[in-house]
């Protein structure tokens, strides 16, 4: 998930959270922008920190245009970077993605972890890991364009 001023990241099989601060993008008007990063972050850590990476992921995010950008795998022109991004990550780990709609109000911790409320996460997941990271530089820029 994304909000104005974060991305969150859940792993609910892994008991893991990864929030991220993008003040650097809080004035970026497009929260699209920021859920294709959102996305794109969570393949990158899948296929980057989970040890053996997965074969197949599947991605739930609230963005309605999100699913569809990454179901037709086709972008508007201001993401084709993330898109192109995702596809390397993709391409080099052999990893098979779906991504589907979550409602907004299922995608609680989620939603929580991208506004920094790590309290209300972890009240619905009393066990969650919680880890505070930088999203990759040379995506966030592709968000700045």
């Amino acid at each position: 998930d994304a909000s104005p001023s974060g991305m969150g990241v859940y792993f609910p099989s892994l008991g893991r959270g990864l929030y991220y601060q993008l003040t650097q993008l809080e004035g970026s008007p497009r929260i699209l922008n920021k859920e294709t990063l959102a996305v794109v972050t969570a393949i990158s850590v899948a296929v980057q920190d989970i040890s053996p990476p997965p074969h197949r992921l599947l991605l739930y995010t609230d963005s309605l245009d999100a699913v569809e950008m990454f179901n037709k795998f086709s972008a508007n022109p201001t993401l084709n970077q993330l898109l192109c991004a995702a596809d390397t990550l993709m391409s080099s780990s052999r990893l098979s993605l779906r991504v589907l709609h979550i409602p907004g109000e299922l995608n609680i911790i989620a939603d929580a972890l991208s506004r920094w409320l790590l309290k209300v996460a972890i009240s619905y997941h009393p066990n969650l890991i919680i880890i505070a990271r930088t999203p990759p530089e040379d995506l966030v820029e592709a968000v700045a364009l």
